[in-house]
């Protein structure tokens, strides 16, 4: 849920953490790590699921981006709607052209995916490896290019979520540090008019106490 944040708000709230995206990050790793384990296993059904892995990583990571542009997709969207607004918001959100190469690698996944599971056709050992690879490009193609993404770039999904703590943890300190200067100046906090008073009684009371 999208609000607006007051002065007096943490600056990590600021930051937009989203427990959502770790979980949704999480889940795009468990389905490659799938994928290339199921491929390794060789043949009968393991190569249809292994693309069908690898697609279901790569659906994901579409989504994730598109919902960030203008007209996001909808949780019931078809796979072109969201296929299409990933790309545009790659392209005119963050200046990034996904190329032909990968784009054509991305939608013959989704098609094997497609017939292996409505016809039970078997992809072949390099549509199998080319699915993979795609999903793998997309990967660090998006981790590399979109802000809210970049904290799971060479640290892994583990690493990005002790990473954010660690960077919210800094932010909150930053932002107390920061209210606490504010107070003072307005005679609120401890070096203000107020606390100067009461440091001057505390002296007081101290000097009646020895006499």
């Amino acid at each position: 849920m999208i609000g607006i944040m007051t002065e007096d708000e943490p600056a990590a709230a600021k930051r937009g953490d989203d427990p959502e995206l770790f979980l949704r990050w999480l889940t795009i790793e468990h389905l490659l790590t799938s994928a290339r384990e199921l491929q390794a296993r060789g043949g009968g059904a393991w190569p249809s699921l292994a693309v069908i892995s690898a697609d279901a990583a790569t659906e994901v990571m579409l989504f994730l981006v598109a919902v960030t542009g203008a007209n996001p997709p909808s949780d019931r969207a078809k796979y072109e709607e969201v296929y299409d607004a990933a790309v545009a918001e790659l392209r005119d959100g963050h200046h990034v052209e996904v190329t032909g190469s990968l784009r054509a690698r991305i939608l013959n996944a989704h098609r094997a995916r497609n017939a292996a599971i409505h016809e039970g056709n078997g992809p072949t050992v390099t549509t199998v490896r080319s699915s993979i690879n795609a999903a793998s490009e997309l990967r660090d193609l998006i981790v590399s290019r979109l802000p809210t993404l970049q904290p799971f770039a060479g640290t892994g999904p583990v690493g990005a979520i002790a990473k954010t703590i660690a960077e919210g943890h800094d932010e909150e300190d930053r932002h107390d540090r920061q209210r606490n200067r504010d107070q003072e100046i307005e005679g609120r906090g401890p070096g203000g008019e107020e606390g100067e008073e009461a440091r001057l009684a505390g002296v007081r009371d101290r000097r009646h106490d020895v006499a």
